[in-house]
């Protein structure tokens, strides 16, 4: 079967052009497709430019809203819940004593400034006086604000220890909460 193959192919004849064909008349041929070729490209160019001049007056239409900003609202309901991480019932925290500061705020991404919308702090009492563990203190904020597209919600708890031998210890932590989450909880155990 392949060799009947490579016999066709080896008695087809060579492709011969049309103007080879044309004989006499292959001048008039080419002189013909010349003028109707230029004709071609005034039509279209004379066709182009009205439609070109028509898609730019109807794109300037005074009547047409612009496209409406991005929406660069940030709306997040954050909830710190407060308890201590147990009872401290042991002699040891007598006069243990803690310190506790709550901050949110707005983050330049692009210089790490902050602008605080709201802190407050729990002054320095007894490790024993902060809420039970079953029972935390929840303190619950709704933040709805305008902010740019490099602004970020950085949620900072920091707390500072004090012991009966006046030891003082901190710990800190911090989160940005993204765009999407409209709701954000920190837990912090005392």
């Amino acid at each position: 079967m392949i060799l009947n193959q490579l016999k066709q192919i080896k008695t087809m004849k060579p492709t011969v052009s049309p103007q080879q064909h044309a004989g006499a008349f292959s001048d008039r041929i080419e002189s013909f497709a010349k003028p109707t070729a230029g004709a071609l490209r005034f039509g279209r160019l004379f066709l182009a430019l009205p439609l070109m001049g028509l898609t730019l007056l109807s794109a300037c239409s005074p009547d047409e809203d612009v496209a409406p900003p991005a929406n660069n609202k940030m709306e997040h309901r954050i909830e710190f819940s407060i308890a201590k991480a147990k009872e401290y019932n042991e002699i040891i925290y007598d006069d243990a004593k803690a310190e506790l500061n709550l901050t949110i705020s707005v983050e330049d991404l692009r210089n790490g400034s902050n602008t605080i919308l709201w802190d407050t702090v729990f002054s320095l009492r007894h490790l024993r006086e902060f809420p039970a563990p079953d029972a935390p203190l929840v303190i619950k904020k709704d933040i709805s604000r305008i902010a740019a597209a490099h602004e970020a919600l950085r949620l900072s708890n920091s707390t500072r220890y004090f012991d009966r031998n006046n030891t003082t210890w901190a710990a800190a932590e911090s989160e940005i909460v993204p765009r999407d989450f409209p709701r954000a909880k920190v837990e912090i155990a005392l």
